[in-house]
């Protein structure tokens, strides 16, 4: 007997998880006990990028910098990660310094010696992505036509700070000033990122869920806070949350909003708000416990969520429609 069987061919989707965007920089960090750490290829795009590769996410990450610096690019390792690199006539420079300014706070000073050419439409990248993510920087990295254009292909993740963040001209530090921008380009965003003190500048709110709501109002689809070491979130539904970062250091804390930003995003493709925010606390965990961007095993993140999240008590933040009436 002759047995005919049919040839199925199953479809391949190319979609990245998400396009980064993000410049490299020859960045210099002191912490307030006068440790130093200097990286010839650091800036949030790498420390986002190295997020993406310990979650063996596929994406793309788009930067700039001078055809002299070219070495700095070894700083992107993951094995699923497309690069694309803008050729500038410069090379960003960026350091920060945290200030000890009581025993139970502390200040971060950012600063840009030399900023680049903005990203701008031409620079997007002609491949298929879920998100279109911008990480931490100032107004000028990024261009406002950029954003809009991105938000009608897909979903766009934006950290307020490239927006709200201006280079003083004269002391070339970052400063918090303008908030009309971003309240424009709230709309646009499926994640918004901001800090406590941004949100509290932006909505006069200190209760961080009322600021939260208001933000949610003006446009955006779900709001991502930074407080310390606390990931807050008001979802796509209107419901709130905090959770803490498992680990309590704050030596290593530079871009720990970028890498915890980052995670959220790429794990809501396929995870609900709640779990998203425990993995996103989990890398967090593990990115305090060393400087530099994040170096761990899956392993690793596994025990975290498992000691640490996964045995809170359960806790569904999404509502499901019934449609069976």
């Amino acid at each position: 007997m002759t047995v005919i069987r049919k040839k199925v061919t199953i479809p391949i989707d190319d979609t990245l998880d998400a396009i980064l965007f993000g410049k490299i920089t020859n960045e210099s960090f002191r912490d307030y006990l006068g440790n130093r750490e200097d990286r010839f290829g650091g800036g949030a795009i790498v420390y986002a990028e190295n997020a993406c590769a310990i979650m063996k996410s596929n994406i793309a990450v788009v930067t700039k910098l001078s055809k002299d610096n070219e070495e700095m690019l070894t700083a992107f390792h993951g094995k699923h990660t497309k690069l694309y690199t803008i050729e500038d006539s410069l090379t960003q420079v960026s350091s920060v310094q945290i200030s000890n300014v009581t025993p139970f706070k502390d200040e971060a000073f950012y600063s840009y010696p030399i900023q680049n050419s903005p990203f701008n439409i031409k620079d997007l990248p002609s491949d298929k992505t879920y998100n279109y993510i911008f990480v931490d920087g100032a107004q000028g990295d990024y261009d406002v036509d950029l954003i809009k254009k991105c938000a009608s292909m897909g979903n766009v993740a934006l950290d307020a700070s490239a927006f709200i963040r201006k280079v003083n001209p004269k002391t070339r530090l970052l400063e918090d000033r303008d908030y009309d921008l971003i309240k424009e380009l709230l709309p646009y965003c499926n994640v918004i990122k901001l800090t406590y003190d941004q949100c509290y500048y932006l909505t006069g709110n200190v209760r961080t869920k009322d600021a939260c709501e208001v933000i949610k109002q003006w446009g955006a689809n779900e709001v991502l806070v930074t407080k310390n070491n606390i990931l807050c979130l008001l979802d796509k539904n209107f419901n709130y949350r905090e959770e803490p970062i498992a680990e309590k250091l704050n030596l290593n804390r530079i871009h720990l909003d970028t890498t915890t930003f980052v995670t959220y995003v790429i794990q809501r493709i396929t995870s609900d708000p709640i779990t998203s925010l425990y993995i996103a606390c989990a890398l967090g965990t593990m990115k305090l416990k060393r400087p530099g961007p994040l170096l761990c095993r899956k392993v690793d993140i596994d025990h975290v969520l498992k000691f640490f999240y996964y045995f809170k008590p359960v806790d569904i933040i999404e509502p499901v429609d019934d449609d069976s009436n």
